[in-house]
């Protein structure tokens, strides 16, 4: 019986008698794997028998145990041509330390990808560029993504879809097709904490369809085509607090339509293309913003046709904007107090009985 296991793609077992003689090929690897039982196959039983060998990762390898990749796995220097890495295991790490998972372009793969229901898995230090989605996890929780810099994906940075309670943290996410970070699905509970998530052809950041209970606090989003932060609809009960938006070639800080609840709380934003601060649905808290010349109203919450009431706008203060430095049409919005501005090129700076906001 022989055993290869540089054979890069994939770990080889065959003892010369294998179905129709051939060798068998397993797409699998990690730093501590068990070859038998990852694959069931008898081949693998090698001497000593049922033990751990440190297996090479290659493009589309499903990693089985805690990893950190060198020199000596080649899918950090071979370009991708479907997925990078699959996560195959509950609660386990891998650390790419700054070394390069490269896709073709062509969107055809994911560059780390995870299997369905998967929990309590960190991915970190993995620099992802040329694939579909950077990062796509889906019914998952409990993951941790840290210090990833993910860019020039053709979709997605990070892609969540029905995850839940999981940290970003200290992500660099730019230049990606669509959003830079994206929470969809119904992902609850996640905390989206003190990442860069800029000039990506979205959104910096989405909380999408029904996600709820997720913190999106410290972060950066500047220059993306779409707003900074997006609370898209029906996000409910989500908070964004102690954010720097700039510069976005739309509203600073979405909350759209039927996205309810939610709490706005110490962001900056300034520069943006848009307003500072878009308030479309009802029952959200807005407190202690700030933010300078951004190209319509600082603050705003402008959709009394569809019903619109519940906001509370409190100590928010912008000044030097292209219209009003804070604007509700009436009914829309209560004046907590403590609004302010100066300079906003359309008077006055703190207006809430407007209807055209």
């Amino acid at each position: 019986m022989t055993l290869t296991s540089t054979s890069w793609g994939f770990i080889t077992c065959d003892d010369g008698n294998g179905v129709n003689g051939d060798p068998i090929n397993h797409a699998i690897c990690g730093d501590s794997v068990n070859a038998f039982t990852a694959t069931g196959d008898p081949e693998c039983n090698y001497f000593p028998a049922n033990t751990n060998q440190d297996i090479p990762c290659y493009c589309g390898d499903t990693v089985l145990s805690d990893t950190k990749l060198n020199g000596g796995d080649p899918v950090t220097f071979t370009t991708c041509t479907g997925d990078g890495l699959v996560i195959g295991a509950d609660g386990i790490t891998l650390n790419c330390d700054d070394l390069s998972l490269t896709g073709d372009g062509s969107g055809n793969g994911n560059g780390v990808r995870f299997i369905t229901f998967g929990s309590g898995v960190t991915v970190k230090n993995c620099f992802i560029s040329g694939f579909a989605n950077g990062i796509e996890a889906d019914l998952c929780s409990g993951l941790t993504f840290k210090s990833n810099k993910v860019l020039f994906n053709n979709e997605n940075g990070i892609n969540l879809f029905y995850v839940k309670n999981s940290l970003l943290k200290a992500n660099f996410v730019h230049d990606n097709g669509d959003d830079g970070i994206s929470l969809d699905g119904d992902s609850d509970g996640n905390t989206v904490d003190g990442n860069k998530a800029n000039s990506n052809g979205g959104a910096g950041i989405a909380v999408e369809s029904t996600s709820s209970g997720n913190s999106v606090i410290h972060n950066t989003a500047e220059r993306n085509e779409e707003p900074g932060i997006d609370l898209e609809e029906d996000a409910t009960g989500n908070s964004v607090a102690q954010n720097s938006v700039s510069r976005n070639n739309d509203d600073g800080i979405m909350v759209e339509e039927s996205a309810n609840g939610n709490f706005i709380t110490s962001n900056v934003v300034n520069d943006n293309a848009d307003d500072g601060i878009d308030i479309e649905s009802n029952n959200n808290t807005v407190f202690g913003n700030k933010g300078n010349r951004n190209g319509s109203n600082g603050l705003e919450a402008d959709r009394q046709d569809l019903g619109q009431t519940g906001n509370l706008f409190t100590n928010n203060v912008f000044n030097f904007d292209g219209e009003h430095g804070v604007c509700a049409e009436p009914g829309t919005a209560t004046n907590g107090g403590g609004n302010g501005g100066v300079g906003n090129a359309t008077p006055p700076d703190v207006d809430f009985n407007n209807s055209d906001c």
